[in-house]
């Protein structure tokens, strides 16, 4: 026997009671106004078996009830099944309902976040961790980002378009005067945007987000220079792959190119203030790539001329590698279009299609293959020849940030926002070992020149170095 439980609507100004909805045969687990306040959304929770609380083999039905604030009827009921609805949220100006949950499955329970198209009735679902439940959503006013609560100690800021995480909360002192802060949550924007090995291994350069370039000496953990202040740090960098040099940008403007070894820098500046998207640098930098738009522009590092313009994109171009061999490069589009292009003329060579946003794409050493962390979590090797996937890796559960070839080709590093570092076999496809000890999302990979290594660049403004044949953690580099 269910207790109806009242939603009440109250008027802001005098508190007074206005009026009142009944919600019976269920459990009212999260309340959301539709933008235009006219419908609310209840997430309700039915028992299908077993009892109460719900246990790992026990699969409860769940249904979202739509009432008519005005009279109080339910106009609309959408039933879904085997998950507990934890929150929800109106996007999209109503047309889109979001939905936090609890997902069980046979002896495994993972939280999700869904989101339900309300004219097409579709459903699109994503996975936000393993033992964990999506507690609670709030999408900000302009649609542009989603915070997400799926532990007591910590708030993810999403991108709603790429499901990217951009920002981590987390739990720090206990919010009582003299705990080190005044607010219980501190905000973790310090990712470690890219982190590259010298050439001779003895060094790794990370770019830190809004702190600089820091260089460590990967035998002691030892940090040997900082090359940058806060201030002028950038929000877009990448490594030449020879670890000598550097390109960041802010997006704007120009772009600072670093001498890795000796500190020096100079500017690169783009014309007409165009937003650059996406940037990349030749194996030895001697070639710098800019994304603005749909066009990428190649340009001379050392003189900063425009040595040519690749068009053809339908959207902005936001990846940018170039092959170790100096033959290719690879744009990828917002519209999920992969184009390899002939560095020798400028041709168009091949385009890849139907893979959805990419968040990564890395050549192989010998430039015949070409990786690429697709939307839904997985990984395409491409044979640049054919044009065709030779091969689907799959076992990541979050979006994927980073990938790396070891230096013979053999083996791929995989790093993303699941806190993983999955090491690949080329040949087969199959995953050799999966390194876990970060306590944040995995947001870049490298492997050292002899390829005993990876440095894992995470979201705590460290690099975690990795020892590739037994999967030991050997040292964490703050």
């Amino acid at each position: 026997m269910w207790t109806p439980v009242e939603v009440k609507f109250w008027r802001i100004n005098d508190g007074h009671e206005v009026s009142k909805i009944k919600v019976s045969k269920g459990d009212l687990n999260a309340v959301a106004f539709s933008p235009d306040g006219k419908m609310i959304a209840c997430a309700v929770v039915t028992e299908k078996s077993g009892g109460w609380p719900v246990q790992k083999t026990f699969a409860p039905d769940t249904e979202v009830r739509f009432y008519d604030v005005s009279t109080g009827k339910v106009v609309r009921k959408i039933t879904g099944h085997s998950d507990v609805i934890n929150s929800l949220a109106f996007g999209q100006n109503g047309r889109v309902l979001i939905l936090g949950t609890t997902q069980y499955e046979s002896e495994r329970t993972f939280g999700t976040i869904k989101l339900l198209d309300l004219q097409s009735g579709t459903l699109a679902s994503f996975h936000a961790g393993e033992d964990r439940s999506v507690d609670s959503l709030l999408l900000s006013q302009d649609g542009g980002l989603l915070a997400v609560q799926t532990s007591p100690i910590s708030v993810e800021i999403l991108d709603p378009k790429t499901w990217r995480v951009k920002h981590t909360f987390y739990t720090e002192g206990d919010g009582k005067p003299g705990s080190g802060t005044n607010s219980r949550y501190l905000l973790s924007v310090k990712s470690v945007l890219t982190a590259e090995f010298s050439p001779d291994g003895k060094t790794i350069a990370g770019v830190i987000e809004q702190s600089g370039i820091k260089v460590w000496d990967p035998r002691t953990g030892e940090v040997k220079k900082e090359l940058s202040e806060r201030e002028d740090a950038g929000s877009l960098a990448t490594f030449s792959r020879d670890g000598k040099t550097l390109a960041e940008t802010g997006g704007k403007d120009s772009i600072k190119l670093w001498d890795v070894a000796d500190g020096a820098s100079s500017k690169v500046e783009t014309p007409n203030d165009r937003t650059i998207s996406a940037i990349g640098l030749s194996l030895n930098g001697s070639m710098l790539a800019i994304g603005t738009g749909a066009d990428v522009s190649l340009r001379d590092s050392t003189r900063g001329n425009t040595v040519r313009t690749l068009t053809g994109h339908h959207s902005t171009v936001n990846r940018i590698a170039f092959s170790d061999n100096g033959q290719f490069i690879a744009t990828a589009g917002e519209d999920g279009a992969v184009e390899i292009w002939d560095l020798g003329n400028g041709q168009l060579r091949q385009t890849l299609s139907g893979i959805g946003r990419v968040n990564a794409l890395r050549f192989a050493p010998d430039g015949q293959w070409l990786a690429t962390a697709n939307a839904d979590f997985s990984i395409s090797l491409w044979d640049i020849k054919g044009g065709e996937e030779r091969l689907h890796l799959k076992k990541h559960n979050a979006p994927i940030n980073g990938l790396a070839f070891s230096p013979d080709g053999q083996l791929l590093a995989s790093g993303g926002d699941d806190k993983t570092v999955i090491i690949w076999e080329t040949s087969s496809g199959k995953s050799k070992r999966t390194l876990k000890g970060h306590d944040l999302m995995v947001t870049s990979v490298s492997f050292s020149p002899d390829g005993q290594f990876i440095a894992s660049g995470c979201g705590n403004a460290s690099v975690v170095l990795w020892n590739v044949k037994n999967g030991t953690l050997e040292r964490v580099l703050k």
